[in-house]
């Protein structure tokens, strides 16, 4: 089995904490390891950035595998908001 290597901290994500590829992280941990807030994850996973998927094992709940974080982070994290949006929102 080939792996990919985990994210580490650089200077340019050092807020970042180890993402481990082929693990499936909830939205809170996921925003935690990627530095962002649930929000963003969750805007992300709505504008079809980030892939997420249902999981059945123990209940349904929705998680996103590390190498779709990863694949996000190195994409950029995109949301689908703009800086319009956000200066709407901040004069609302």
């Amino acid at each position: 089995m080939i792996t990919e290597p985990a994210l580490k901290p650089t200077a340019e994500n050092h807020q970042l904490q180890e993402i481990e590829p082929y693990r499936a992280y909830q939205y809170s941990h996921a925003a935690h390891v990627s530095g962002v807030s649930r929000a963003t994850i969750i805007r992300a996973v709505e504008a079809g950035y980030l892939n997420a998927h249902r999981s059945h094992k123990n209940g349904v709940r929705t998680v996103i595998l590390g190498l779709s974080l990863l694949k996000w982070i190195a994409a950029g994290r995109k949301t689908g908001r703009t800086s319009a949006d956000v200066l709407a929102e901040m004069n609302s």
